[in-house]
């Protein structure tokens, strides 16, 4: 016998039976989608840098505030074209890994591609979701709160430049390694060093985005390609016995005292200070930043003269003949014959220990100051 065709009822019913499966995964698979965990995303958000550009109480800064994201009408540029999109868990999708295919109108492309799994970015999504718009008092409050920060930023800098300059000024700092003696008066310095760079980064992470000049993205690899050499200056110069010194000027009558880093330049911890916020000062157009690179950049350059000068008046003849055959600015001693680089001297420990430092700060960065390090 020949089977008969199932009647229309059973097709009909078949039909449905298969449309709500398919309605049951599809629902199952789009919650699966939005769901997430606000508070790893907070941290993802944390970890990447992203509050260093968008702010999460609606101030203003580089890129548009989180508050009041999640859901709101954005109208954006894509591929030359204006239009109008939702901010839903796609949007968050697409900005995260392709943030030029839909900029913001009144803002610039500048955000680097986060290669994020469906997890991360579904996480992303729940902590900003959670973010309520700012009522107008707080919007307020906000304002209030960035311009005290960022006057905490310019107090911070000018405390640490300035106290600087007086403890090496010579008639406190004789005075003081007269009471503290040269140990206690290392530790002064130390911790008053200290001080000006905890309430820099707290009052820099706190202040708000204020867009002073727009550097070319290409700069954004000069910190990338500077710090290494950067770093690897301050090593060197804090690890090897240095005329420049607290409690080491007889080091400059010394024979050898003309090796390793020293005869790449006299001052190389603060020439690597200088090269880190030139380097910094260049990448970053925003208010806060100049504020702390040009105090960095001012201490490092006045910093030298101002041992030199202390210096040639501490050791005479000693120290001229010592800076006879070193430079201030890097290889210039080399470049005129009296020096010859000392790769030996500078020693394979101190290039690693610099390489191990400069990794360090590409992973702490985001974390330490708000903003990821990298183009």
């Amino acid at each position: 016998m020949r089977a008969r065709a199932p009647r229309p009822s059973c097709l009909a019913r078949l039909a449905f039976a298969f449309a709500v499966t398919l309605f049951f995964v599809l629902g199952v698979t789009s919650r699966a989608l939005a769901a997430g965990d606000a508070t790893k995303g907070s941290a993802i958000l944390a970890r990447k840098g992203c509050t260093g550009c968008h702010s999460m109480d609606g101030s203003p800064r580089v890129g548009p505030s989180l508050r009041g994201l999640y859901g709101a009408n954005r109208t954006v540029t894509t591929a030359g074209l204006t239009r109008d999109v939702v901010a839903d868990d796609a949007y968050i999708a697409r900005a995260l890994r392709d943030p030029d295919a839909d900029v913001v109108v009144g803002f610039r492309g500048t955000m680097p591609r986060f290669d994020l799994g469906d997890d991360d970015v579904a996480h992303v999504a729940r902590a900003i979701e959670q973010l309520s718009a700012p009522a107008p008092a707080t919007t307020a409050a906000a304002a209030s709160s960035s311009s005290s920060a960022m006057g905490m930023l310019s107090l911070s800098a000018a405390w640490f430049v300035g106290l600087h300059l007086l403890l090496s000024s010579i008639p406190v700092r004789r005075r003081l390694i007269g009471a503290l003696k040269p140990g206690g008066f290392a530790l002064v310095y130390s911790l008053v060093a200290t001080l000006g760079l905890v309430g820099i980064v707290l009052s820099f992470r706190a202040a708000p985005y204020v867009e002073v000049w727009l550097p070319p993205r290409a700069f954004r690899w000069l910190p990338v390609l500077a710090m290494p050499i950067a770093i690897l200056f301050m090593v060197a110069g804090f690890s090897t016995p240095n005329a420049a010194s607290v409690g080491q000027g007889s080091v400059a009558a010394e024979e050898d005292a003309v090796r390793g880093i020293f005869t790449i330049t006299r001052h190389p911890a603060l020439c690597g200070f200088a090269l880190w916020a030139l380097a910094h000062l260049f990448a970053n157009g925003e208010l806060r930043a100049i504020i702390v690179f040009v105090a960095i950049l001012t201490l490092a350059i006045t910093g030298m003269a101002h041992i030199d000068r202390r210096r040639a008046a501490e050791l005479g003849d000693t120290w001229v003949q010592y800076t006879n055959r070193t430079s201030l600015l890097p290889f210039a001693a080399i470049a005129t014959g009296r020096a010859k680089l000392d790769l030996r001297g500078i020693g394979l420990f101190r290039i690693l220990a610099a390489a191990f430092l400069y990794v360090a700060v590409l992973h702490t960065h985001a974390l330490l100051i708000g903003a990821s390090p990298m183009p």
